[in-house]
Parts: structure tokens; C-alpha cells; sequence
């Protein structure tokens, strides 16, 4: 019996808009979605750029944004993954979201005392997908910052190979362009404030880097075990073979400037999957842009890698799509997931001049990658979380693949 959890829908709203295929061609397209938001052209906001998703993008209704990008990503993998009634009924939601609510919480603290209006449903981000597509498995909704998506994912995970359910929905969604939620990121000075130049203003790694630009939306994964998905004869698209969590214990927002504790998340990963070191072909970095995280990262990354002779293929996506906070690995789990099935690794946009005390070199261009390669993609957050999954994408001996 197989233990490997295979990935068999995919859903996404971004700020490409709504779809898999709109999503992954903006990151082969390779130019940042960052734009002036109108909500946010307030004179006391030093910052009113961010990645969002198109108004126009035609989406479920419900009583918050961060619930329609959830709702619209889950019943596009589900649709994706075709699974039966029977199936369907007794999968699993495992949900993760950074600042859920965002919007309603703003909204009613601007309005107190004002009635709270008919379209509020109090509930959490997993109990609103379990009850729209009555989903009758067990339900989780992790709220571990930046970190969210991939916990999400490896917590599911974990839940498949333990039996306590076949299929998973997992994924996460975020939606903070808020004023409030900017104000507070622009005030402890982690935020890009070229509001002259938006889609400039996102440099992962750029000597010129000077923060990150908030993004939104919502990524959700049908997750099976293996041999459920091939006694359906199910389509795969990859294949999640680990996760790996720490904790820092050291500082809220700080991180150790040697990179070893988001080592110590990747070598965990690597251990649960089983997976050497040797095979990892592909690191998609969690890369904010903040002068902080991407040297960490980079530090982490040589302290692992290129500490054994290894040069992985490295790639950053925060510089097109922003950084969607809890949503924002899994946005970049679907990013990375189109790279492999297509055998290729995207550069980042907006890489005018890399860091020189950056040692790390992400590709350039479009660079060709073996077919059923495994990736690394790595992911850090607020109160020193900091996770990592390794994935696989299709391999022609098992099942059906696109």
C-alpha cells in the first residue's frame, strides 16, 4: 500500500485573475502585477501599491473577500479533480489563512454600533468551504502567518498518511489590502514604497531591494493518497513526498542571520520525504524583498547546498504576483507545480543588479529542468515560523498526467 500523496486539482485566484492557466501565464509572461489600488489612495497611507486581483475576476459571494477566493480556488480543483459524489462527501478541508477577515473587522470598526449586515456568516475559512460544498471530513483552519499554505498542505499531508481521511482539500487564502493591514506593515518599515514605479517596486534579491508589496488571493490543492487516485484512475499533477516545520525561538520578526533554522525546516522536509539532498533540483525561495529575509534565505541556502558542491535551479515569484501572506505559498506551490510539469524554472521579474553579498543565483531566464523533478519550496513568517515541502511534478509511470 502507498503511503504518497499525490496532487490531483488545482484551483487559484490571483492577481492574474482566476484559473490556473491565466495564473501560470503571468509568471511565464514574467512581469509584475503590482498596481495602484484605489482603496488605498488615502493621504495618510505612505504606500497604495499592492498585487490584487482583478476586480472584474467573477467570483462566489460571501461576506468577505479572503471567503470568495477560498470558495471560487477549492470548486476549481474540485472541478479539476472530478471526484466522485461518494469521494467527495467525506474529504477533509485543511485551511490556512494569516490575517482572515480583514476586511469585515475594518469595516465594523469604522461602523461601531452600526448594525452588522445580513451578509456577515461568523465561521472560520474551513468551515465556510466544508459547508458550501458539503464536505463532511474532518476540518482545520490554520492561522501560522506566512507559513499558512504550506502548513496547510503538510498537515494534510500528515492526515492522508494516517488514514484519517483519502482526500484532503487544502490550500489558503488571504485577502489584506486593507488600510489598516498596510499601515501596520508600512509602519514597522517592511514594505516597498516606490508608489511612482509599482511594478518596479518588488525586488527579491536586488541590491536595490527595499521591501515587499502585499499581494492577495487563494491557491487550493485535491490531495489523495496515491492509491485512491489510481483506483480512479485520477489525473496527477505531482506528487507532495514531505514537510518540514521549526520554530526560531528567537525573535518575533527577527531571524538568525546565518540561515540556519530555515535550514533546519528544508532538511526536515527532506528527512520525511526521504528525499537526498542530491535529488533537489529546484528551490522556489519564500523571497520577500525585505533586506532581512532574502539574506537569511540565500544564507540557508549555501549552508545546505552549496556547502556540498550543489547548485539547485533558484527562483523567486513574490516579484510578479506580490506577497499574498498565508496565501502566498500556495499561489507559489501552484507557480511551482506549472514549472515542473512544463520542465522549465522562471526567473524573477525586476533583477536589475543581484545583492553581491547574495551568493545565491537565481536563473536568469527561462531555463529548461528534467522532467518529474523534485523542488524544494521554502517558506518563513512572523513569530519565527519557517516551513518547507518538497514536490514532484507528473512522472509518466503512474496513473494519467496533463
Amino acid at each position: 500500500m502507498s503511503l504518497r500523496v499525490v496532487v490531483t486539482g488545482v484551483g487559484v485566484v490571483s492577481p492574474a485573475g482566476r484559473g490556473f492557466a491565466r495564473h501560470f501565464n503571468a509568471l511565464r509572461a514574467g512581469r509584475s502585477l503590482v498596481r495602484r489600488v484605489s482603496a488605498l489612495q488615502h493621504a495618510h497611507l505612505g504606500v497604495n501599491i499592492a498585487a490584487e486581483v482583478p476586480r472584474t475576476t467573477k467570483l462566489p459571494r460571501s461576506g468577505d473577500s479572503h471567503v470568495s477566493y477560498a470558495l471560487a480556488a477549492v470548486q476549481d480543483a474540485l472541478l479539476q479533480a472530478a471526484l466522485p459524489s461518494r469521494n467527495k462527501r467525506d474529504a477533509a478541508v485543511i485551511f490556512g489563512t494569516a490575517i482572515a477577515g480583514s476586511e469585515n473587522m475594518e469595516t465594523f470598526f469604522d461602523n461601531l454600533g452600526a448594525p452588522i449586515p445580513e451578509s456577515f456568516v461568523f465561521g472560520t475559512l474551513a468551515e465556510h468551504i466544508s459547508s458550501h460544498f458539503g464536505l463532511f471530513g474532518p476540518i482545520s483552519t490554520l492561522s501560522t502567518g506566512c507559513t499558512a499554505g504550506l502548513d496547510s498542505i503538510g498537515t494534510a499531508l500528515d492526515v492522508i498518511r494516517s488514514n484519517a481521511a483519502h482526500v484532503v482539500i487544502a490550500g489558503a487564502a488571504d485577502a489584506p489590502l486593507t488600510p489598516i493591514v498596510i499601515a501596520a506593515f508600512d509602519r514597522i518599515g517592511v514594505l516597498a514604497r516606490n508608489n511612482s514605479k509599482p511594478d518596479g517596486a518588488s525586488q527579491p534579491l536586488d541590491e536595490n531591494r527595499s521591501g515587499f508589496v502585499i499581494g492577495e488571493g487563494a491557491a487550493a490543492f485535491v490531495l489523495e493518497s496515491e492509491d485512491h487516485a489510481c483506483a480512479r484512475n485520477a489525473n496527477i499533477l505531482g506528487t507532495v513526498l514531505g514537510y518540514g516545520s521549526v520554530s526560531s525561538a528567537y525573535h518575533m520578526t527577527g531571524m538568525r542571520d546565518d540561515g540556519r533554522d530555515i535550514a533546519n525546516a528544508i532538511s526536515k522536509s527532506l528527512m520525511d520525504a526521504c528525499v537526498p539532498l542530491t535529488s533537489v533540483t529546484l528551490v522556489d525561495m519564500h523571497g520577500t524583498g525585505t533586506r532581512m529575509n532574502d539574506h537569511c534565505e540565500a544564507k540557508a541556502i549555501e549552508r545546505l547546498f552549496y556547502k556540498e558542491g550543489l547548485r539547485p535551479f533558484v527562483t523567486v515569484q513574490k516579484s510578479i504576483m506580490g506577497h499574498a501572506l498565508g496565501a502566498s505559498n500556495t499561489l507559489e506551490v501552484a507557480g511551482l507545480l506549472g514549472m515542473l510539469n512544463n520542465g522549465v524554472c522562471l526567473p524573477p521579474a525586476n533583477m536589475t543588479r543581484k545583492d553581491p553579498r547574495i551568493h545565491v543565483e537565481p536563473v536568469a531566464e527561462p531555463t529548461q529542468i528534467p522532467s518529474a523533478s523534485i523542488a524544494a519550496k521554502i517558506s518563513s513568517g512572523f513569530s519565527g515560523i519557517h516551513s518547507a515541502l518538497i514536490l514532484q511534478g507528473s512522472a509518466d509511470d503512474r496513473c494519467r498526467h496533463i
